[in-house]
């Protein structure tokens, strides 16, 4: 386990003692369907939200709804994460997520598009940059030809629909992968399985910085046909002063084990 996921589940504990104060930090493993309460719809609600026992554990499961529209907003279905009183995170101090995800086998040769999405939410500072936030993200998308790649949303620029499609890692294969999202300093760092993917800089970087990560999104699109998108352990990561002020307020570091549970298995 990284140390950033140690970090996260040791304020994700604390936090949830503090009675009456939003949780900012959290590990969600859906072993309950409790975590769902916190996730809202963004866009168009797909068809299945919920805690599903999949692949020897229980899992997220969003289902795409393949009857809904195939194009504009209503193509796009997902469900944003918020804290436990339904507000955006926004307490400056959440610099990035982690999740796990689950690429079907069978998207490989089914002549069939898939695509899944992880988005992020910035809150920059001063807000008057036309937006008040910035939306990197990463997906991943199956082609009808049976090809796949990753699509990055960077920030370093401001023109709409420029996403850069990035090759898969070498030896990437279906089954189970983390994608760790960090937003640092000098610009966005996405992970997969631990090595970096892509990283960009911020556009506005010389005046206005991104001051923190608001929300993450898990989205699918619709291009007609119903499929599955499964997710674990969806984790905020925070910053390096955020365990000091927390965890001295509890009186002492949390020290966990987290199950790492791909193909039914702990690690």
């Amino acid at each position: 386990m990284r140390t950033s996921q140690l970090l996260a589940v040791a304020l994700a504990l604390v936090a949830g003692t503090q009675s009456g104060t939003a949780q900012y930090w959290f590990i969600d493993t859906f072993d309950t369907s409790a975590s769902l309460a916190y996730y809202h719809v963004d866009r168009y609600a797909p068809s299945v939200f919920t805690n599903a026992f999949f692949d020897g554990s229980d899992r997220l499961q969003l289902t795409v709804n393949g009857s809904a529209p195939t194009s504009g907003t209503g193509s796009i279905q997902g469900m944003k994460r918020l804290t436990d009183t339904g507000a955006l995170w926004g307490n400056g101090l959440t610099t990035g997520y982690s999740l796990d995800f689950y690429v079907d086998p069978a998207w490989a040769d089914d002549s069939k598009a898939q695509l899944v999405s992880f988005w992020s939410q910035l809150k920059v500072n001063p807000a008057d940059v036309g937006s008040d936030y910035y939306w990197p993200n990463l997906s991943y998308w199956s082609k009808t030809d049976n090809t796949a790649t990753f699509l990055v949303y960077p920030t370093n620029t401001v023109a709409l629909g420029d996403f850069a499609e990035v090759s898969l890692p070498l030896g990437f294969t279906a089954g189970w992968h983390t994608i760790t999202y960090l937003m640092e300093s000098d610009g966005n760092y996405w992970y997969v399985d631990g090595s970096l993917l892509y990283k960009d800089t911020y556009y506005y970087a010389d005046i206005y910085k991104p001051t923190a990560v608001e929300t993450v999104i898990i989205q699918g699109r619709n291009y007609g046909t119903n499929y599955n998108i499964y997710a674990d352990n969806v984790q905020t990561i925070p910053e390096p002063s955020a365990l000091i002020l927390v965890a001295g307020g509890a009186g002492a570091l949390l020290f966990v084990y987290r199950r790492r549970r791909r193909s039914g298995t702990t690690r």
